[in-house]
Parts: structure tokens; C-alpha cells; sequence
């Protein structure tokens, strides 16, 4: 049995460590068996982690 996928929000929200409960356990499942939303996930958090670099190295990017 296939499941559906998370949703954008709730991938841009666990990524951020934003995510709490009801919805945490359930993503968390997820994860553990969708490749695709852990693959979302992690491209999330790259891109976080290299715009908060950008902020340390040139100040802020407004």
C-alpha cells in the first residue's frame, strides 16, 4: 500500500524543526519509509544552511 506523500508545508516545517505534534509522529513515520520527502527534506535543509552562510559571510541578503 502506497502512501501520499507529505505535504509541502509539512516538509518546509519539519526541515525548519518547526513541526510539533499531532503532526511530528506521523511525518516522522513518513520519513522513515519515503525516500522522496526525506530527499525534500534534506534539499530543505541544504538550502537554509547555505543562505544562513551567506548571511554570516555578507550581512543580511535584503
Amino acid at each position: 500500500m502506497q502512501t501520499a506523500h507529505l505535504s509541502e508545508e509539512i516538509i518546509e516545517q519539519f526541515a525548519m524543526g518547526k513541526l510539533q505534534e499531532p503532526e511530528l509522529a506521523p511525518a516522522e513515520e513518513h520519513l522513515l519509509v519515503c525516500q522522496r520527502c526525506r530527499d525534500e527534506v534534506e534539499l530543505i535543509v541544504l538550502i537554509v544552511a547555505g543562505l544562513r552562510d551567506e548571511v554570516v559571510r555578507h550581512g543580511p541578503l535584503v
